[in-house]
């Protein structure tokens, strides 16, 4: 299985020096104009995403973008622990790791359970098991 993850960010030189010495990724190519620089390390690809501060996530979006501190940490490593399908429904538990800017180390267990009609997942459910 190939994992290939989408990040926006507002500063993509900025995001191309972190990823590079933060996950020892390097830059494969800019693409479209250079608003989306292609990071690939052993494991992974990782496309960041130039996208302003103030813009919107989707055409009917009420929210705009904003790159202000929140929970989730900047360097995002994840391991499915366990996954478990039974007819539409998809079971896993996931193991989250990441820093913040700071350089405080983040770490989560959740279970996520994914509904799925059509080949797509249509109705998610999740929570966080420890802090």
């Amino acid at each position: 299985m190939q994992v290939i993850v989408n990040i926006d960010v507002d500063d993509l030189d900025k995001a191309i020096q972190c990823y590079t010495t933060a996950l020892d990724l390097r830059l494969n190519r800019r693409l479209f104009d250079s608003s989306v620089a292609e990071m690939v390390g052993p494991t992974a690809t990782i496309h960041l995403l130039l996208k302003p501060t103030g813009t919107a996530p989707f055409d009917s979006s009420v929210v705009t973008r904003h790159y202000q501190r929140h929970w989730t940490p900047r360097h995002l490593d994840f391991a499915v622990e366990d996954i478990f399908a039974s007819g539409d429904r998809a079971t896993a538990r996931l193991r989250w790791r990441g820093n913040r800017p700071e350089g405080e180390v983040v770490e989560r267990e959740t279970i996520e359970i994914v509904r799925v009609e059509n080949g797509k997942a249509v109705e998610h459910w999740g929570g966080r098991t420890t802090s």
